[in-house]
């Protein structure tokens, strides 16, 4: 399905920037292993939750939670769906309106998070989070280097990653690998859950939050090559839950 105009452009309510340096904040050094995977998908390994519906809100809230859900399943080994509504109402004063994925992991840092089921949108915009337990917690967060193989080594190793892209074009896609004209302007988040190839190019594999109608059942292969890629190296992160 593609999206409107009207509806494209509500899809991409809300900031996302490179991560600045913060206290919590360290950069992912790996050890490079020769032999990762050829392909990746943590939806086959259970990590993945079910695609969602941003509606009005910013993808950088529904970014943020996607990573969490991922790494507090490696470790704890239950996949939970979290709160995008906790993180509108009290991460930000902009609420859905505006936010980075910086500013949600501050925030889960701080107070936790709890499960959608406990804190469900929508809501007034009142922060509620004294009054419901947390679900997940954090201790700081991982800027993955800006290059194709590190990005390919994190996602290999580490699980599913944050990544903020330039989505224009994207109301239009409904399948197969797309490239992008501008990759360094980033307006859209996502996550980045795998990679692989076919019939002989390199893409990457990412769930977005428009809703299973659109894409492939909700996920979009960008094409791997630099400058092609829709700027998914720009800004790749992860959580340490």
């Amino acid at each position: 399905m593609k999206l409107s105009v009207l509806s494209f452009a509500l899809c991409l309510v809300g900031v996302l920037s490179i991560p600045n340096p913060k206290e919590h904040r360290r950069i992912f050094n790996p050890d490079f292993v020769a032999d990762i995977p050829d392909s990746v998908d943590w939806r086959e390994k259970g990590a993945v939750t079910p695609i969602k519906n941003q509606a009005l809100c910013g993808a950088w809230v529904y970014s943020v939670t996607g990573v969490l859900e991922g790494q507090n399943f490696l470790k704890n080994g239950e996949l939970v769906p979290l709160s995008e509504q906790e993180l509108a109402d009290c991460a930000t004063q902009d609420g859905c309106s505006g936010g980075t994925v910086e500013e949600g992991y501050e925030y889960v840092i701080a107070h936790g998070l709890a499960s959608a089921e406990d804190y469900p949108g929508p809501s007034d915009g009142t922060c509620h989070r004294g009054s419901i337990p947390s679900t997940v917690t954090e201790s700081d967060y991982v800027t993955v280097e800006h290059d194709e193989e590190t990005l390919r080594q994190a996602v290999a190793t580490i699980g599913p990653i944050s990544v903020a892209v330039n989505a224009l074009g994207w109301e239009m896609y409904v399948g197969g690998i797309l490239k992008c004209e501008d990759s360094e302007t980033l307006n859209h988040g996502a996550l980045l859950v795998g990679y692989g190839s076919e019939d002989g190019v390199d893409y990457w594999l990412l769930k977005n939050s428009w809703g299973e109608a659109w894409g492939e059942q909700g996920y979009i292969r960008v094409d791997r090559t630099p400058g092609a890629d829709c700027g998914i190296t720009l800004a790749a992160t992860y959580p340490v839950v």
